[in-house]
């Protein structure tokens, strides 16, 4: 959750995209909802469990959306190496820069 409102506010600050307070509201009440006293301990029954974790993938979904459009918006403007990747590695591949979600390198992942 925290990396989703970071990145999501870094994008809103530098990119000028919208928020998405929205989503990320939903997803903290998900969340909150799901570490009701009996969920966390295993002492509900099975099928709290089986909606908790159902939910909890929800949230998962839902945060990398926001992670990946964040990403997007702020790779817009790409720096002159991801345009012309450095050289290639052994079996022809680019070396340029990515992020660990596969975003080309930007303001975040400076080269």
């Amino acid at each position: 959750m925290r990396q989703a409102e970071v990145r999501a506010s870094t994008a809103a600050i530098l990119r000028g995209t919208p928020y998405p307070a929205d989503q990320l509201r939903d997803a903290w009440r998900t969340v909150l909802l799901l570490q009701f006293h009996d969920i966390p301990p295993g002492t509900s029954i099975a099928w709290i469990h089986q909606d908790a974790e159902a939910g909890y993938a929800r949230v998962a979904a839902s945060l990398g959306d926001v992670i990946d459009a964040s990403l997007e918006a702020l790779a817009g403007e790409c720096c002159s190496c991801c345009a012309t990747p450095r050289g290639s590695g052994k079996d022809g591949t680019s070396t340029r820069k990515t992020s660990a979600r596969g975003a080309s390198c930007s303001t975040l992942f400076p080269c």
